[in-house]
């Protein structure tokens, strides 16, 4: 982005990008910028919502990297996302590495957005599309 619309073309993406993450997680989430175009997000989650986490996840990234108009431009965005629990062991170091480890592996599914999950990868799910009688899509 930088390199072909210029700093500010991509300073206008990520701040976008912010304020789509604040917009989709709640007031007591931890959302940060840890460097570039990664961000970090904190969740304490209830135990009984980790059945739906892989695909509440995905549809929260589907809308955050949703398109970017830009400068007269639409810019499609991108995400890898590593995603983990905190382990009684771990320290602050282990718990940021392992949930890179993770995104390392979502980037190498080339997909727009790629989430792994606890070290799987979140498959998106097959998308069905009615048909009224028209022919048009509802």
């Amino acid at each position: 982005m930088n390199d072909t619309m210029g700093h500010a073309a991509g300073d206008e993406v990520l701040r976008v990008i912010a304020s789509r993450l604040r917009e989709s997680f709640r007031a007591t989430d931890f959302i940060a910028r840890i460097g570039g175009d990664e961000f970090v997000v904190l969740l304490e989650l209830d135990p009984m919502l980790v059945p739906n986490l892989q695909h509440s996840l995905q549809e929260t990234m589907e809308r955050i990297f949703k398109p970017i108009p830009v400068d007269g431009h639409v810019t499609y965005t991108g995400a890898a996302v590593g995603v983990t629990f905190l382990q009684a062991d771990d320290t602050a170091a282990s718990f940021v590495k392992r949930a890179d480890d993770y995104m390392y592996v979502a980037k190498t599914t080339e997909q727009r957005v790629a989430i792994v999950c606890f070290g799987q990868v979140v498959e998106k799910p097959l998308v069905k599309v009615r048909h009224n009688r028209r022919g048009t899509q509802r």
